[in-house]
């Protein structure tokens, strides 16, 4: 890792510092609240004394503790060479700030530390930028369809590559690739930080998608969506988001395909925030249903977030279908789960060739009734 990385992971352990120790400074007034008001009034004096030498202590903590780390930080980041791997390099790196990005995303983003996620649009490993020389240097032979892949909580664009060389013998084959290959679509993969708001990443993957079709070379056609999980979740509020401002894309947008629902973390949302409520009535337990409530907001978002109906007459489909069981992770790469992708395409796509067949036989046509309207006028 570089020196950039050294000094984001140092800012994530002192925010961490510095919120514990404030939890547990809490829970410690309260304790001793409780305590010495059971020892009546001759408590006052050495309440006195505790409150301050305490609230000292946890000063100081709070002061040297992230200052120390962040110092650390610095010095180690001095030493490292400026053409050392980033942390984002390696699949493994991908994955955990992935990861991480669920988990406190939103705080992240806040103190723009430098493993905060941004909606991007990705080719391999890197960042595609939405303009016309950067699409088309990225994607020289482009297709007018497009079939773009949008990940779940956790999750990197990374995720769709999981399971590759067990199912398919190449870790390079996913169901995009395979869809090129195919149906001819071109596959498009999106990264984002899950941990942020759901209605903030629905206004940024719609103004992608709006950008993607202004600047896509050639022009573009059709879009097709295959989301996974939480990403299901964001691409409905994308849609109903670009559909209210009567967003460009919107009428490009043929058919979107559901893989799975994010039930387990949905469940274990409700569980955490009734927990927190549990917590927060007593003084000795509220700091840690503060603690719970600092869980990113894409979490807190779950819960009565179910997938509606998609505006437009927008085909929606949800995977998988005929009662085909597939583990939650396993939908992202699945042969039998690919196969239902294809078919769906398959049945509501008008093949690339077809228009130009049209064209060809209504200009044989045409020829033809004005042959006869020759021979007629002879």
């Amino acid at each position: 890792m570089d020196a950039r990385d050294i000094g984001a992971i140092g800012e994530v352990l002192a925010g961490g510092l510095d919120g514990t120790t404030s939890r547990i400074e809490e829970i410690h007034k309260a304790v001793a609240k409780r305590s010495f008001a059971a020892a009546g009034p001759i408590r006052r004096l050495p309440e006195a004394v505790h409150d301050e030498l305490s609230a000292r202590w946890y000063s100081a903590v709070r002061t040297f503790g992230p200052g120390a780390i962040r110092v650390s930080a610095m010095g180690l980041a001095s030493t490292r060479d400026d053409e050392a791997e980033r942390v984002h390099a390696g699949p493994r790196g991908r994955a955990a700030i992935g990861a991480l990005n669920g988990i406190m995303g939103d705080a992240l983003a806040k103190r723009r530390n430098g493993f905060a996620l941004r909606m991007t649009l990705r080719h391999g490993s890197s960042d595609v930028p939405l303009t016309p020389q950067a699409l088309a240097s990225a994607y020289p032979q482009p297709t007018a369809r497009v079939v773009l892949f949008v990940h779940g909580f956790g999750e990197t664009d990374d995720s769709w590559r999981w399971y590759s060389q067990a199912h398919w013998g190449n870790a390079d084959v996913n169901y995009g690739e395979l869809l090129r290959r195919e149906l001819a679509y071109t596959p498009l993969y999106v990264r984002y930080n899950s941990g942020r708001p759901v209605a903030h990443n629905a206004r940024e993957l719609s103004e992608l998608l709006d950008e993607l079709v202004r600047s896509w070379p050639g022009g573009l056609g059709e879009i097709a969506i295959v989301a996974h999980s939480f990403g299901a979740i964001v691409t409905h509020a994308a849609i109903h988001h670009g559909y209210a401002l009567d967003s460009r894309w919107i009428s490009n947008l043929r058919t979107v395909m559901t893989l799975g629902t994010p039930r387990g973390a949905e469940f274990a949302e409700r569980v955490t925030s009734r927990a927190g409520r549990v917590l927060s009535r007593l003084p000795e337990t509220e700091p840690l249903a503060r603690l719970l409530d600092s869980r990113s907001a894409g979490l807190k978002d779950l819960p009565g977030r179910g997938l509606g109906h998609l505006p437009g007459g927008i085909a929606d489909v949800r995977l998988p279908l005929g009662g085909l069981q597939v583990s939650h992770f396993r939908l992202l790469n699945d042969p039998a789960v690919y196969a239902q992708i294809k078919a769906e395409l398959n049945a509501r796509t008008v093949p690339a060739q077809a228009p130009a067949a049209r064209g060809a036989r209504f200009e044989r046509a045409a020829t033809a009734l004005r042959a006869r309207t020759r021979s007629r006028r002879r």
